[in-house]
């Protein structure tokens, strides 16, 4: 098996984790690892509402800092180079959200 195609294999267990209490420190950094480089896993997140997901946790009062990094740079991975998804995002209602997670400290993170 490749490389791609272990990802690819991944990609839906993961999002399927997001919503899972059990794994919602690990799954938005490994996601967002997983996703970086690949336009196709981007697209493959993308049409599986992984936005949507990814905004949910921004919402959530109890999600620690590790939490929203990884959702954080998910979103800005998916978000880098396609204007549907950033509209995704704004349709989210999280822009706010965005917005105060780049400013919150860590340089890393703002790239997103």
């Amino acid at each position: 098996m490749r490389l791609e195609d272990a990802r690819r294999a991944a990609l839906p267990v993961l999002l399927r984790l997001l919503g899972d209490p059990v794994w919602a420190q690990a799954v938005p950094m490994v996601l967002s690892t997983l996703i970086e480089n690949s336009e196709e896993l981007q697209k493959a997140a993308t049409d599986a509402d992984a936005v949507r997901a990814l905004a949910a946790i921004l919402t959530q009062p109890s999600a620690d800092a590790c939490v929203r990094e990884g959702a954080l740079r998910a979103l800005g991975s998916l978000c880098m180079s396609r204007d549907e998804v950033r509209r995704q995002l704004i349709d989210a209602k999280v822009s706010m959200r965005v917005w105060g997670g780049r400013r919150g400290g860590r340089q890393d993170v703002e790239s997103v």
